[in-house]
């Protein structure tokens, strides 16, 4: 199933992505299955409900919906929070030059911002985190031209195949996760302009950050490619 990314909902229970079985499974606090109604298993989302492909950032809405980034369909889906129902896309296939999405997370200023990856040919959304209002999914880049989702510039601060994102003491934290030329944890400011390096290009041993999370002073990492848990001062990225 290759399980991908995980986030607690506010029901309480534990969301899991799977990258290869493009669904969502949902587990107790003990883990314990939680299947949606008419469901088995663990399974809260089936595999490629709503054109889901390739499973990958979760997060509950304002609307206290489950969003979930198809990596592979380019865009990111709403499902029903309490059945797991297909309700449409809130950003379509492509969208602001969506392209190879990863993580995501709806900020308290009422936007959503998206990691994109992107190809060759999208330049827009190539190594770039996109911006788009949080309810009616319409691009909101910087420039606020109209379709321009860039919030930071493709590649900015050295951006290289990014993924999780959160918001921590007035910052962005992105995820670099390029085994070749990244390996970091990169710092934004609300404009999108770069900030710093804030866990430095493999340090400690990082090669591979994925989702990372802050808690009680500290950033945890996990290093995917060495199969590490790393941890960081949560003021300094030492």
């Amino acid at each position: 199933m290759t399980p991908d990314k995980m986030i607690y909902g506010p029901d309480g229970n534990l969301y899991v992505s799977t990258l290869l079985g493009n669904s969502v499974l949902r587990y107790s606090a003990s883990g314990t299955p939680l299947p949606a109604p008419g469901k088995s298993g663990a399974e809260f989302v089936s595999p490629g409900d709503g054109g889901l492909d390739s499973a990958r950032g979760l997060a509950f809405g304002p609307d206290g919906n489950l969003y979930v980034v198809g990596s592979n369909s380019d865009n990111v889906l709403r499902f029903d929070q309490v059945t797991g129902a297909p309700l449409g896309a809130l950003v379509p296939s492509g969208s602001g030059g969506l392209d190879q999405p990863r993580g995501l997370l709806f900020h308290t200023d009422g936007y959503l911002y998206v990691s994109s990856v992107g190809g060759t040919e999208a330049a827009l959304g190539q190594d770039s985190i996109l911006r788009y209002d949080a309810v009616t999914g319409a691009p909101a880049g910087i420039s606020g031209l109209p379709g321009d989702a860039v919030f930071t510039a493709s590649g900015s601060g050295g951006l290289d195949n990014p993924s999780h994102i959160t918001f921590h003491n007035g910052y962005f934290y992105v995820a670099s996760t390029s085994p070749s030329t990244s390996n970091s944890i990169l710092r934004f400011r609300t404009d999108g302009s770069f900030k710093d390096t804030f866990v430095l290009t493999g340090s400690g041993g990082l090669a591979g950050p994925a989702q990372f999370a802050f808690h009680n002073g500290y950033l945890y990492v996990p290093s995917w490619t060495n199969n590490r848990v790393l941890r960081y001062d949560g003021a300094t990225g030492a």
